[in-house]
């Protein structure tokens, strides 16, 4: 069923605002349509040609019905993007979340394993009830009605679960809550027991204070841990605002596997999203003798939106005195060459070089972590983990597959609506083959949040471990 036969009984949590009119969406639309065209290396993605035409002509019908909402909008745009299968190319639900609590909006912090609680700040919910609503809305609605907004990426189906627990504050709150310092909430006890509770949201305020006091918790260094005979290294992000200091801790904690005489290793890449190739390559040098290269070409585009990621490459001066103080820098060269293209060319760039290490490379027994929302670069790093066998995968399918992804997304403001929007800009691809169409990776050993995890607060990877060994 198409997004505009459902839209106009969207309870949506902005019924204040101002509406655009259906020329403006149309508009928007327009804008749209002609960013894929001039800076998506593949404007239709992962999507057959008669689907994507249907899909853009289901998105201008359901403008065409009334004046809507930014959100409302914004949902016709999410559906429009899925059909990509392109995890880079999205409505930016960072975009959205900081214009809601910039309005001084609210939400309610509490997260989901399926449809049971598995966190609530207030403590007002016992770990492990099932939700059954929020203000009288159905879980089932809640989530019917943001499906537009979660990220595919080709068959990504654990991810889309693993996007509903998570970000479940986010997309109720952007659904039903504006300035509400309360809400009622119903669920169902361990015991099977209704109840319904009145708890208060949290806004920025909120947010910010619980972020300071917990500063531990949103630090993107990696996290290391040592038990008797494993070694364990957490990478939440292959983009980390100190990359220095991520392989300096990353380089420490190999060269502690071999002092310590490690003989069991675990690599958790769970909810990471991807990053930086260079970083994908260092983390896999300690596992490969030989190195690994990242990726192994990229076909890309140039436009002015591509453009807008390395905005002083587009400076002739800065290109020449790049391209001989940088000579040796593979990633930097193969930029240049690309900013050196005419407007709307693309071309496929290749890269050779690997990291390698001259000690410290592991050698026993490799465990790979990795669930829905391990993206991008992850996937990058665990087809190379699955290609060269390097030991046993553990969790989720991931989000993408063993040939490639699209990367390099940029961000931009739709004209009318100022709804942000990223477009990827590139193909990256790990090999030669010039494919698209493989199944997501899969691990060999499926590993779920059971019941006991939720109410426990332990941690299905640690137990299913443990078990093993």
């Amino acid at each position: 069923m198409g997004v505009g036969f459902f839209l106009p009984f969207c309870i949506c949590g902005q019924p204040n605002e101002s509406r655009l009119t259906k020329e403006q969406m149309k508009q928007d639309l327009d804008t749209l349509l002609q960013l894929l065209e001039t800076s998506h290396p593949y404007s239709m993605g992962y999507s057959e040609p008669i689907e994507w035409s249907n899909a853009v002509q289901r998105a201008y019908d359901s403008s065409a019905v009334r004046a809507r909402s930014n959100f409302e909008f914004s949902l016709i745009i999410g559906r429009l993007l899925q059909n990509l299968k392109d995890s880079h190319t999205q409505v930016s639900i960072n975009g959205l979340w900081s214009q809601h609590l910039n309005k001084g909006y609210r939400f309610i912090p509490i997260k989901l394993s399926g449809n049971f609680v598995s966190k609530d700040l207030n403590q007002k919910i016992p770990l492990g009830s099932e939700l059954i609503s929020i203000a009288s809305i159905t879980l089932e609605k809640i989530l019917e009605e943001t499906a537009p907004l979660l990220l595919m990426e080709h068959d990504s189906f654990d991810g889309i679960q693993r996007q509903q627990d998570e970000l479940f504050p986010v997309y109720s709150a952007l659904l039903l809550l504006q300035k509400q310092e309360r809400v009622d909430i119903q669920y169902k006890d361990t015991e099977g027991v209704i109840h319904e509770v009145s708890v208060p949201t949290w806004g920025k305020k909120e947010k910010d204070q619980y972020q300071k006091k917990n500063v531990e918790l949103y630090n993107d260094l990696p996290k290391i841990e040592f038990y008797h005979d494993t070694a364990y290294i957490g990478i939440s992000t292959f983009a980390p605002k100190k990359m220095a200091k991520q392989n300096r801790i990353i380089r420490r904690f190999f060269r502690s596997c071999q002092r310590k005489k490690i003989n069991h290793l675990v690599v958790d890449l769970r909810d990471n999203t991807g990053g930086k190739s260079t970083e994908v390559e260092y983390l896999m040098s300690f596992l490969l003798e030989e190195g690994y290269n990242a990726p192994h070409n990229i076909i890309a585009k140039r436009s002015g939106l591509s453009d807008s990621r390395v905005k002083p490459l587009k400076n002739k001066f800065i290109r020449g005195f790049l391209r001989f103080t940088m000579r040796r820098n593979e990633d930097i060269q193969r930029y240049i060459e690309l900013m050196s293209l005419p407007e709307g060319e693309t071309d496929t760039l290749y890269f050779k070089k690997k990291i390698q290490q001259k000690k410290w490379i592991f050698q026993g027994e490799k465990n790979l972590w990795v669930n829905g929302l391990s993206a991008s670069a992850s996937v990058d790093f665990t087809q190379a983990w699955k290609k060269n066998q390097l030991g046993t995968i553990w969790g989720q399918c991931i989000m993408g597959n063993r040939l490639g992804t699209f990367g390099n997304a940029a961000t931009t403001s739709l004209p009318q609506s100022k709804i942000n929007v990223s477009i990827a800009t590139i193909r990256y691809n790990y090999s030669q083959e010039f494919e698209f169409y493989s199944p997501n990776l899969c691990p060999e050993i499926r590993v779920e949040n059971s019941f006991e995890n939720i109410v426990n607060g332990t941690d299905a990877y640690w137990s299913a471990y443990r078990k093993k060994i």
